[in-house]
């Protein structure tokens, strides 16, 4: 008789803590369960706070020269009163002049113009990163894209690069300062050879400066180098390319684009379709590229 009542009493505690048990087991301890409406308030709650998450990544990339109204697009882009520049002479060996003329060009906007340096650096890497991830315009001058590249690399500015782009910082420069963040940009080596360089490829293009009317301008290789590479678009290389003379600019904002140009520029867009590169002039000022920037 003992035993029944034993067991009978286990039995009673077991249905009376059940609720207590699993309670605990979900995690809601002594909390009322949610209802089925707060839950799916707060998953759209959340789809709607990614949405307002969304940053607009910002480029300028110049073909040669400043057109005029560039300086103006980028400080806009900025979104900000007083924005905070940073200036990479890096490709001009931190060359002292080429410096101070970026400086002087920004400098009536913001009280926060500074210049880089990596030949001869006087911050650390880690001071660096934290310069650029808290930069609204970053400006690249150009010079011998080799030489940006191989510094980039060595001092490992990628990933902040990378990052500080993603956060809306505007990415801009001409020549070797554009061809930096693009998928690979045509270039003029030391050994006198026309061929593409490797950037850091947030704007995922080829990409060539200083096309000019003239054929038999060196530049002007651009198209023919370009069909030397149709294995790589096979393969995952971009599919999109285009090629600037001086005085004109892309303007990107994820992945559309406007022009800023001289009356006397121009912009030719090359689309890769059928395993052929088609070129077209742009005459429209605004487009897309299909990639997600």
């Amino acid at each position: 008789m003992t035993d029944r009542i034993s067991k009978l009493t286990k039995f009673v505690m077991t249905i009376i803590l059940l609720p207590t048990l699993v309670s605990c087991q979900k995690g809601y301890s002594s909390e009322e369960p949610k209802s089925q409406d707060s839950e799916e308030t707060s998953e759209t709650s959340i789809s709607v706070s990614d949405e307002e998450k969304h940053i607009v990544k910002k480029s300028v990339l110049i073909g040669g020269g400043w057109p005029t109204g560039t300086t103006e697009k980028i400080l806009q882009l900025s979104e900000t009163e007083n924005p905070k520049v940073r200036i990479f002479a890096t490709a001009m060996n931190d060359d002292k002049a080429n410096e101070d003329n970026y400086i002087s060009m920004f400098s009536p906007y913001s009280t926060d113009v500074k210049a880089i340096e990596l030949i001869n650096p006087t911050l650390t890497n880690e001071e660096i990163e934290l310069d650029i991830l808290s930069s609204n315009i970053i400006c690249v001058a150009g010079g011998m894209t080799e030489v940006l590249m191989r510094e980039w690399k060595e001092h490992r500015l990628d990933f902040a690069l990378t990052e500080a782009y993603k956060r809306g910082t505007v990415m801009c420069g001409g020549s070797a300062g554009a061809i930096c963040w693009t998928y690979s940009g045509f270039n003029d080596f030391n050994s006198g050879a026309m061929d593409f360089i490797k950037g850091i490829n947030i704007i995922p293009i080829w990409f060539g400066p200083h096309a000019s009317d003239t054929e038999e301008v060196a530049w002007n290789q651009f198209g023919a180098v370009l069909n030397t590479k149709s294995e790589q678009q096979n393969n995952g290389a971009p599919k999109v390319g285009f090629l600037l003379t001086n005085d004109s600019a892309l303007v990107f904002e994820d992945n559309h684009y406007s022009l800023i140009k001289e009356k006397n520029a121009s912009i030719h867009r090359y689309n890769y379709r059928d395993n052929e590169w088609i070129i077209n002039d742009i005459g429209y000022t605004s487009g897309t590229i299909d990639y997600e920037i």
